[in-house]
């Protein structure tokens, strides 16, 4: 599944260089003894987005378009979906992302352009962790260090990142473990909140840190913070590296298809949420058609990674994070380089159970599928039923509803003729699976539609007696069920329609 969209943070927050004395001018005072003295450095933050009423951001390749990969474009953000409230940023080694130290940017320190496309922050790190660090280091040599942002973090987060009282212990010194965090979607809005999207890194960002941990002591002072993305002339460092975010979430959007008139090669709209479905064999004139009612939204994952993982198999063994999600090539039906990869599940391990049971369900043997998914689409009998116990175990929306509400920004979406005009339906989490061949509709993210079926009106008074009696069933005009073996129940056999059992039992004689 892909992000809805992706978006740049130019970091001008803590990175650590090297310098001599020789190099260091009078304006802070230089204290090469004692640096473990409990002090804080500071750091500024710059984090530009994208302005929705800016140009769309292409995705057609992910090197050049902020590490996003749609194969259609992205959308554009509404400013709700694209305001920072607080964020955590977190400084690992680069070589392997094993854990240095983490600061919270408050609400405060995260101030606003006036047209909305940039943000400045400030915080702070403990530079007794920082000493930690050095400590480890050979010293006086280049230093390389990511930097990850994580925008409106869920308190899940903020307990992996920096511990709690109760259950969580922060991070060791030189842990990799917290790239893996996979959070819980706790609340339907947890990670989706107007003014509040959980963002985080699409590439990793690297930059060069302060060879000692006596150079730190330029920045303790918030009047002069170190400048994470841009220059440090104190130390002859220019980190000129921007930080790009994506949301966590993705973004459906919906339109009445049934008013663009020929949908594709078979079914044609005629409005009103109304499309002619079945047409006649010889003359082609429409006799079903199918008004959509309702949609419902089923199996959305529990979970997902704080960090995006893209692997070969789609497995979590020897994941990478921050990768873009790369398509697999194809000529004359075999796999060619580059090759692609497929973007990881939180649940993978969860999945693999589950399509295993989901091919023995039986009325003894069950499975439940909510232990890990959202409004699942089968009961643990492996029924589908979503009114059984009277209630709606779907995310169910009315389709006329959804059009009624907000529309998204991009006009390029919108154009008269080209793909209608879309209102935002709703937020998911990411829920993959890797392989054609495994997605299954036990496990797989999917929409439900509710439709009722109806004749066209000239069905009523056709010469024809079987189709009469079709247009009679399907706009309810009192016909009766009557016997089971007469009674006008639609069947479907073979790409047609039969009415009553009788119908249908002579067409299948007849095939066979």
């Amino acid at each position: 599944m892909n992000k809805l969209l992706t978006l740049f943070v130019s970091a001008a927050a803590i990175a650590m260089c090297s310098c001599s004395d020789d190099k260091l001018t009078g304006d802070v005072p230089y204290q090469p003894e004692n640096p473990d003295n409990g002090q804080s450095v500071q750091f500024t933050l710059s984090i530009d987005l994208p302005s929705a009423k800016g140009s769309r951001s292409e995705t057609t390749d992910p090197d050049n378009n902020n590490g996003s990969t749609s194969n259609d474009g992205v959308e554009i953000g509404k400013d709700y979906e694209n305001m920072i409230s607080n964020a955590i940023v977190v400084i690992a080694d680069a070589t392997n992302n094993g854990y240095i130290t983490a600061a919270e940017i408050k609400s405060n320190n995260l101030h606003a352009s006036d047209d909305k496309t940039r943000y400045t922050a400030s915080s702070s790190f403990s530079q007794s962790q920082l000493s930690e660090y050095y400590q480890k280091l050979p010293g006086n040599q280049q230093v390389k260090a990511n930097i990850f942002v994580f925008c409106n973090p869920t308190q899940e987060l903020r307990d992996i990142l920096f511990g709690n009282d109760t259950k969580t212990v922060k991070p060791e010194l030189g842990s990799t473990e917290w790239t893996n965090s996979v959070l819980n979607h706790t609340s339907k809005t947890a990670i989706w909140n107007k003014n509040g999207f959980l963002m985080s890194n699409s590439t990793i960002s690297t930059c060069e840190l302060p060879r000692t941990i006596q150079d730190w002591n330029y920045y303790t002072s918030e009047d002069k913070p170190f400048n994470l993305s841009g220059n440090n002339p104190d130390l002859n460092i220019d980190n000129n590296q921007a930080i790009r975010v994506e949301r966590v979430a993705a973004r459906f959007d919906f339109r009445d298809g049934s008013v663009d008139g020929k949908n594709d090669a078979t079914l044609n709209g005629i409005g009103d949420f109304t499309y002619e479905v079945v047409t006649d064999w010889d003359t082609k004139d429409p006799i079903v058609n199918v008004t959509l009612q309702k949609m419902a939204f089923v199996n959305m994952n529990k979970t997902f990674y704080a960090l995006r993982h893209v692997s070969g198999d789609g497995r979590p063994v020897n994941s990478e994070i921050c990768k873009p999600e790369l398509p697999w090539v194809f000529q004359n039906g075999t796999i060619v380089e580059p090759y692609g990869n497929y973007v990881v599940d939180g649940n993978y391990t969860w999945k693999e159970e589950a399509l295993a049971a989901f091919a023995n369900i039986s009325s003894s043997n069950t499975y439940n599928f909510s232990e890990r998914l959202e409004y699942p689409l089968f009961n643990p009998d492996g029924s589908i039923d979503n009114t059984g116990d009277g209630t709606d175990n779907w995310g169910t929306s009315i389709c006329a509803e959804v059009i009624n509400g907000e529309q998204d920004n991009d006009q390029e979406w919108n154009k008269p003729g080209n793909k209608g005009d879309y209102h935002i339906w709703r937020y998911a989490t990411e829920n993959t699976i890797a392989g054609i061949s495994d997605q299954k509709n036990g496990v797989s993210t999917g929409i439900v539609f509710k439709g009722k079926m109806s004749a066209p009106k000239a069905l009523e008074s056709s010469t024809d007696e079987a189709l009469r009696t079709l247009a009679t069933i399907l706009n309810d005009n009192g016909a009766g069920l009557g016997d089971h073996e007469t009674a006008p129940i639609l069947y479907s056999f073979a790409n047609n329609l039969y009415v009553s059992w009788h119908n249908i039992f002579k067409a299948a004689i007849k095939e066979a």
